[in-house]
């Protein structure tokens, strides 16, 4: 049995991640911070307020937000993938302790039966070779 059990855990190589599209997640951030700050300018140039501004702050926010829940999102499932990873291995060696220890208690009364065994077959066979010895016809009995 192999000594590491990385394939029970790791179902896909380990240079197969996906790369980061970093222009994505600098292009939401970026353009949320343009709808923000074109928030403010509208609102200080043509002293807009209420809806029009409130929904620029909101899209720009989204979207700021967007790439860096996006970093977070893929640090938090790498984590996890690592957690769950630890725990199949633990779950693993525990198995197969549980199995080494059931192996070595079966081997050892394997090895009581087997001597239990040889000692009544040379039993018998003393008990036997004395009744043969007893009852032989040469010996005057």
């Amino acid at each position: 049995m192999p000594e590491s059990k990385d394939w029970l855990v790791n179902a896909e190589p380990e240079g197969s991640r996906e790369a980061i599209r970093w222009g994505w997640v600098t292009g939401c951030f970026a353009g949320g911070a343009v709808l923000i700050g074109l928030t403010f300018l509208v609102e200080a140039q043509w002293t807009w307020q209420g809806v029009s501004t409130s929904v620029l702050v909101e899209l720009g926010a989204a979207l700021a937000l967007a790439g860096v829940l996006f970093l977070l999102e893929r640090r938090f499932t790498r984590q996890v993938e690592k957690a769950s990873e630890r725990a199949a291995q633990r779950a693993a060696e525990q198995v197969e302790s549980r199995i080494q220890e059931r192996t070595d208690r079966l081997a050892a009364r394997l090895e009581e039966l087997q001597a239990d065994v040889m000692q009544r077959v040379r039993r018998r066979a003393e008990e036997q070779d004395s009744t043969i010895a007893a009852r032989r016809p040469w010996t005057g009995v």
